[in-house]
């Protein structure tokens, strides 16, 4: 799993170091589990042409969102409607998103909360799943037996 946070704000892509600290979950193995959480997951799809936009009010607290594809590995025994932390300022854009992410997850303010890269084994919540005071811990539970 490779977390970040809401910390570097929409200018972090500019960064000199950001190519190169990043190469690493652009170019992970598709044979490999991954989950990138938060900034990383934001990240991971800017790389591949995704764009950003923000969020009225930022999302800071758990948040109600929806399971969209419940056959997905990573959403098994999840209940269609969970809690999971959110932190963030800006949102991938869904109209934007590459031919093989396919929303997995969804909120009234993020509509991509959870996605899946298709061919792959990798996962990208834009929420934070590793607070595990939520239901979204099932989710973890489900990565480990991936």
């Amino acid at each position: 799993m490779v977390s970040g946070n809401d910390g570097y704000g929409p200018s972090f892509l500019e960064e000199p170091e950001f190519e190169r600290r990043m190469a690493f979950i652009v170019d992970f193995p598709v044979d490999k589990i991954m989950l990138g959480v938060c900034r990383w997951a934001q990240a991971q799809a800017l790389q591949q042409g995704a764009k950003f936009d923000n969020l009225e009010i930022p999302e800071r607290s758990p948040t109600s969102t929806v399971v969209v594809d419940g056959d997905d590995e990573l959403m098994r025994g999840m209940p269609a409607r969970f809690l999971i932390h959110a932190d963030h300022r800006q949102r991938l854009d869904s109209a934007s998103l590459p031919l093989n992410y396919k929303v997995i997850a969804s909120s009234p303010n993020c509509r991509v909360s959870v996605v899946r890269i298709v061919g792959t084994k990798h996962w990208l919540s834009q929420n934070h799943l590793e607070f595990g005071k939520y239901t979204a811990k099932q989710m973890l539970r489900n990565l480990l037996d991936v």
